[in-house]
């Protein structure tokens, strides 16, 4: 249990778990997280450190789930769930972590990005094996739940947590207007999740964004909170 890695800067407020309609009614309804078998993964790279932690650790089981040290990104929305049903899910950063910390047989960490070279110099610690991915990988900023046990052979593994750990969630920035409400509405009516703050990104079509973008290119000041980037 505890964190695994502490970071030298100050630990961002949030994180972010990017997925789908489908886990975050599970989620909101059961009021859990759950960590699944990394052997899954599209990236074979990744989860090949995380199997040979297990099998050099006589582990029966070691799952895991991502989040992102980051605001949104085009990037985490289109490679993590790149669809009308995306979703990203922000979590109060240290009431998540306080559950983890309480729960038998979790930690978690800040992944390292690094070099097959910087590898090979150093080779890392074996409990560091499930926070080292590929330096190409640098810019999703992970951070990772890890669950491991050398009796549970269950490929999955779900862990508590309460709704104020909750900050918010974002749908999808390609979801159809249309469905907003309704998903909205349906995701409100969970219990216990009526004042949870759902919203759809912009992130590929912000209004104030394009209003602005072209007050600047007239040289005229600029209106309302507007992103800087």
């Amino acid at each position: 249990m505890g964190t695994n890695r502490v970071s030298a800067s100050t630990p961002p407020p949030l994180l972010r778990r990017y997925t789908d309609l489908t886990s975050v009614i599970d989620m909101l309804f059961h009021k859990r997280l759950t960590l699944l078998d990394p052997t899954s993964w599209d990236d074979k790279n990744d989860s090949f450190f995380i199997e040979h932690y297990r099998e050099c650790s006589d582990y029966k089981s070691v799952l895991a789930l991502c989040l992102s040290t980051v605001g949104e990104t085009y990037h985490h929305w289109r490679v993590f769930c790149g669809h009308a049903s995306g979703v990203c899910i922000a979590f109060h950063r240290q009431p998540l972590l306080d559950v983890i910390d309480a729960a038998e047989g979790f930690r978690h960490g800040e992944v390292e990005y690094l070099r097959l070279d910087e590898i090979a110099k150093m080779s890392p610690r074996l409990n560091r094996l499930p926070f080292i991915k590929r330096y190409a990988f640098r810019h999703e900023l992970e951070y990772r739940l890890i669950f491991e046990s050398k009796t549970d052979t269950a490929p999955t593994r779900a862990v508590p947590i309460p709704l104020t750990a909750l900050q918010g969630i974002t749908l999808s920035p390609w979801m159809p207007e249309q469905l907003l409400d309704a998903t909205r509405t349906a995701l409100n009516a969970i219990p216990g999740c009526e004042s949870v703050t759902i919203t759809r990104s912009q992130l590929i079509s912000n209004s104030l964004w394009m209003q602005n973008a072209e007050r600047s290119l007239r040289g005229e000041p600029l209106v309302g909170r507007t992103p800087v980037e």
